[in-house]
């Protein structure tokens, strides 16, 4: 609830200025890559730009994972998360203790400490910074006569400033860990997806570079908040993209009632994992 401040849609909008820059990277980086036609990773760009725009907006800190920056903190996070997907996987490692002392544990435990060093670190500078700062959300630039955008990070830190007992800075290293994990992962699944289903689709494809022409024209200015909002062709194509490929493939579900699937009785209490597509 002390949050829902934060995503105010003209708090949103702050962030526009990082998201431009680093989509722009991401064009010029693709265009570089497919220069001589030759088959690429698409996901590989995705992920780092989503990174870089996830990393600006939340911590306010420049990662520049797509000019090969960071390479410790960008291979701490692929290596946590194959950690977690080899653990799901390998029901040995369900143990908490077995996993410990497993190799998989150990890289996972040693890749958190890389992030969470990183983080406490950024939090530490920040608090600093915001002792001699104004404590309102937004400031004033009085060269150029705008307002400048402040990161979640430093949003988060104001409202403990007025609310002391009620976030630690546990709290909050969990609360920008959360979104920099979830958020850039997510987010570089669910673009990948709909630029495969883009390709796989050329006439929906031309639909949405007509109406990207309609807005921009021969412009290559960049986005606006009504610009988005203008995309209504490319709107609907990235929510059937989400309904057709969700970023989750797959959910739990704990049995109420005993279950048989074919010649397999399930008992009460037994936890599914249920995938996203019928054929698994």
């Amino acid at each position: 609830k002390l949050l829902t401040n934060t995503f105010y849609f003209k708090t949103l909008d702050m962030y526009n200025k990082s998201l431009n820059k680093h989509a722009q990277v991401l064009v010029k980086k693709l265009l570089e890559a497919s220069a001589d036609d030759t088959e690429i990773s698409v996901m590989e760009y995705v992920t780092l730009c989503s990174l870089d725009m996830i990393c600006e907006t939340i911590m306010g800190t420049e990662m520049n994972a797509q000019e090969g920056k960071s390479v410790q903190y960008v291979h701490s996070i692929k290596s946590a998360c194959r950690s977690v997907i080899d653990r799901i996987f390998q029901f040995w490692l369900w143990n908490d203790f077995v996993f410990k002392i497993s190799k998989c544990g150990q890289t996972f435990y040693s890749s958190i400490k890389v992030l969470h060093d990183f983080t406490d670190k950024v939090i530490e500078n920040k608090k600093t910074l915001l002792k001699n700062e104004n404590n309102s959300n937004i400031t004033h630039d009085k060269n150029v006569g705008r307002m400048q955008k402040k990161s979640f990070l430093d949003l988060i830190l104001n409202i403990m400033e007025d609310n002391p007992d009620q976030l630690t800075d546990k709290d909050i290293r969990e609360e920008v860990d959360t979104f920099l994990f979830e958020g850039h992962d997510t987010t570089s699944i669910s673009i990948t997806m709909t630029l495969v289903l883009l390709g796989m689709h050329p006439d929906i494809q031309d639909r949405a570079r007509d109406e990207l022409r309609s807005i921009f024209e021969d412009s290559d200015r960049d986005v606006t908040m009504e610009d988005l909002n203008s995309m209504k062709y490319l709107e609907a194509i990235i929510k059937e993209s989400l309904r057709l490929y969700p970023s989750v493939p797959g959910f739990t579900r704990e049995l109420q009632t005993t279950l048989k699937l074919s010649k397999y009785f399930m008992n009460k209490l037994y936890k599914l994992y249920l995938h996203g597509s019928g054929k698994v």
